[in-house]
C-alpha cells in the first residue's frame, strides 16, 4: 500500500555479531594501550617520588586500575580509562606528550639491568655508530717529526764554542808529563832522562808528548820545533849531515841550542832519526865512549837516512 510504513526490520544476525566482534577487539586495542601509559606514568612517578610512601601509592593505583579494566563480567562492556584516572595516578603524567612517552617506553627495555639508573632520554649508545673523526684530521697519519729535526740527536755544542779551559797543578802536569815520557820512551825511544823535566817547563812539548801519536816521526818533529823553534827542519838535509855536525861544533852547555842550528836545514823525515840519536847522547852525558858503546842501532839509522 503507498504511504504505509513497513514494520522495521532487524539486522542481519551476521551483521551484528561482527560489529560486536570488531568493538570487542578496538577495545582490547585500547586497554592495552591504557595499560602501557599507565606503566609509563607509573615508572615516571617512581622516579621522581622522594619516599617509598609514594611509590607503593602510585602502584596500588595502577593495580586498582589494572583490576577495574580486567575484571569484568561476560557482556559487561569496558570502558577505557578517563584522563582523569591517569592524572589522579599520577601527578605528572598528564604533562607528558607521545614523544616523552615514547623515550620512557625505551627506558623500559632497561628495566631489567639491575643498575636501577638509566642514561638521559636519548642518550642510548648506537652499537653500529662508528667514532667520528673530528674535522681536518686523519687517523691513519703519525706524528711527524719537523724537518730537519732528530729525536735521537744528543745537543750539540754550537761551533765556535770552545770548552771550558782545563785548571792545571803542578801534581797534574807532573802526572801527565809522567805518563807522556813513558808512552815515548815505549814506543819510539827517543827521549832522554830529562824528558820529564822539559815536559813541565814547555807546555808546548806537553802537547807533542801526550799519546797518541800519528807517527813516531810525527812526535819527533813537533818536539824539536818545540824545543828549537819553528825554523828548525827547514830544508833536505840528510840525518847524518845534521849529526856529523853535531859530533864536530857541539859540546858542554851550549849543546841544545848548537844542536838546534845543525838540525836546521835538515829534512823533517829524519827527524825521528836524529832525536833518537839525540836522546842516547845525552843519556850518556856526550860521552864518546859510551855514545859508541849505547848508540850504535841509533848511530846506524841516522847513518842511512
Amino acid at each position: 500500500m503507498v504511504g504505509a510504513v513497513r514494520p522495521p526490520t532487524a539486522p542481519p544476525v551476521e551483521a551484528a555479531g561482527t560489529s560486536k566482534r570488531a568493538w570487542v577487539l578496538g577495545l582490547g586495542l585500547a586497554s592495552v594501550v591504557s595499560i602501557v601509559v599507565i606503566v609509563i606514568a607509573v615508572k615516571a612517578t617512581r622516579k621522581q617520588a622522594p619516599s617509598g610512601a609514594q611509590s607503593g601509592s602510585a602502584t596500588g593505583s595502577a593495580i586498582v586500575a589494572l583490576g577495574s579494566g580486567s575484571a569484568s563480567s561476560p557482556g559487561t562492556a569496558l570502558a577505557p580509562p578517563s584522563d582523569a584516572a591517569v592524572a589522579e595516578s599520577s601527578p605528572d603524567a598528564a604533562a607528558f606528550d607521545a614523544i616523552t612517552a615514547a623515550r620512557l617506553a625505551g627506558l623500559l627495555h632497561d628495566a631489567g639491568s639491575g643498575s636501577g639508573k638509566h642514561p638521559p632520554p636519548g642518550t642510548h649508545p648506537n652499537p653500529n655508530t662508528k667514532p667520528v673523526t673530528p674535522p681536518g684530521t686523519n687517523p691513519n697519519v703519525k706524528t711527524v717529526t719537523p724537518p730537519g729535526t732528530n729525536p735521537n740527536t744528543k745537543p750539540v755544542t754550537p761551533v765556535g764554542t770552545a770548552p771550558p779551559p782545563v785548571v792545571e797543578t803542578e801534581a797534574s802536569i807532573a802526572a801527565e808529563c809522567k805518563t807522556s815520557c813513558q808512552s815515548a820512551k815505549s814506543s819510539c825511544y827517543n827521549v832522554s832522562a830529562r824528558c820529564e823535566a822539559d815536559c813541565r817547563a814547555n807546555r808546548e812539548l806537553r802537547g807533542c808528548l801526550k799519546p797518541p801519536y800519528k807517527s813516531c816521526n810525527q812526535m819527533a818533529m813537533c818536539g824539536m820545533r818545540a824545543v828549537c823553534g819553528s825554523e828548525v827542519l827547514r830544508g833536505a838535509g840528510t840525518c847524518r849531515a845534521a849529526a856529523t855536525c853535531q859530533k864536530d861544533t857541539c859540546n858542554g852547555n851550549n849543546a841544545i841550542k848548537c844542536g838546534c842550528s845543525c838540525a836546521m836545514k835538515m829534512s823533517p823525515i829524519n827527524a825521528h832519526a836524529l832525536s833518537a840519536l839525540d836522546a842516547c847522547a845525552m843519556n850518556c852525558g856526550l860521552d864518546e865512549t859510551c855514545i859508541q858503546n849505547k848508540c850504535m842501532v841509533q848511530i846506524t839509522t841516522c847513518a842511512a837516512q
